[in-house]
């Protein structure tokens, strides 16, 4: 009986010893995404950090419960947790997917269906609390450690400036200023705002460039809704189509708004200079004095010919072979020129309305 007694004062000596060489310390994101996936591919979520000041390892399972609004909405289950083997001194580190791992979570009421169903964590007010379990006999190690955290649905910022649509002048890009709002809620740490401004090819449309081309560049701001052109970054040529947008993200870089990430993208236009706006004007300007020079001539030529007219039917009453035939000389000749001067009007037309065009685009009209 004697012996008996002893063993089990032992064993109690044995476990209360492990129990006081364990101490958990649990770290949480700022921002914990709502998409439980999220939770385990996102290793900065949760850190769980364990110390063992005993000079040998101690097999353990954590014992993790989740609850919203103080009530319990899923907790792990224990015979499906991995033994985790903490070696001595520490700190041991566990992340997100050995805390809550997909196969050992049990949800419970609405959030049973709810949750299981579409992955996401609803709004609210949560408590995560974990405690270390004997691997042998699954009673309590450490003390319990609990974080609180808060989930929001999070509303992606609005671009403000430039508007959609917004002409840039080559050479006056360093001057040109990107705003936009705040993410909200605003949260207690800065969201990090990522800036991206992609060239839009032909046939793309904003968004369609903005998912999958190259950046002209990209730019971070921590807290700041407003960004500067960077001078080193030169503008593209005249006539390209440009679009930006913002993502809002964590300390680490990812997107805190998932699957959008992005803002919906705005364009831009590239102009021309002022120096080449006023060029296109000159070369308006000499086209149109070619082309009335060639009316002109065009209107002249035409008169030679009615003369020309005149004469033969004058001639031919006259029953004159030699002056006919010298009248049908002229016209054929004066004709001939008519269609050459046309041909010429209607090119330097062309030119001149294309030049007209291209001036209302150096314009921004």
């Amino acid at each position: 009986m004697k012996s008996i007694l002893l063993v089990i004062i032992f064993l109690f000596a044995f476990g209360n010893s492990e129990a006081q060489s364990l101490r958990a310390d649990l770290n949480l994101s700022a921002h914990p995404s709502m998409r439980l996936s999220d939770w385990s591919s996102r290793r900065e979520t949760a850190m769980l950090l364990i110390y063992n000041s005993s000079d040998k390892s101690i097999d353990v399972k954590i014992d993790a419960k989740l609850t919203l609004n103080s009530g319990l909405i899923a907790m792990t289950k224990t015979g499906s947790m991995p033994v985790l083997t903490i070696p001595p001194g520490g700190p041991a580190i566990f992340y997100a997917a050995d805390i809550f791992p997909d196969n050992a979570v049990t949800f419970y009421g609405d959030m049973r269906q709810s949750t299981m169903r579409t992955g996401v964590l609803p709004e609210g007010n949560y408590d995560l609390c974990i405690s270390l379990l004997s691997y042998e006999t699954l009673k309590p190690l450490s003390s319990q450690t609990c974080r609180s955290f808060s989930l929001q649905k999070l509303i992606l910022p609005v671009l403000v400036q430039p508007e959609d649509n917004k002409k840039i002048v080559s050479g006056t890009q360093t001057t040109s200023l990107f705003v936009w709002t705040p993410m909200l809620p605003v949260t207690a740490t800065p969201a990090n705002y990522r800036v991206r401004v992609v060239e839009v090819l032909p046939g793309q449309s904003a968004q369609q460039a903005f998912t999958v081309n190259n950046p002209l560049f990209e730019r971070s701001t921590l807290g700041i809704t407003q960004l500067l052109w960077p001078p080193e970054v030169p503008l593209p040529d005249a006539g390209t189509k440009l679009a930006w947008g913002v993502q809002p993200e964590d300390e680490l870089g990812n997107p805190l708004i998932m699957p959008e990430r992005f803002t919906n993208a705005f364009n831009l236009i590239v102009l021309p200079t002022r120096e080449q706006c006023q060029k296109i004007l000159e070369k308006i300007k000499k086209l149109r004095s070619e082309g009335l020079h060639v009316e002109e001539e065009y209107w002249a030529a035409d008169g030679k010919m009615q003369r020309a007219s005149q004469l033969l039917e004058e001639a031919e009453e006259r029953a004159d072979a030699l002056e006919i035939q010298n009248k049908k000389k002229e016209m054929q000749t004066a004709e001939k020129k008519l269609d050459k001067l046309k041909t010429s009007f209607d090119l330097v037309r062309t030119k001149y309305d294309s030049s007209i065009n291209e001036y209302e685009n150096c314009l921004g009209k």
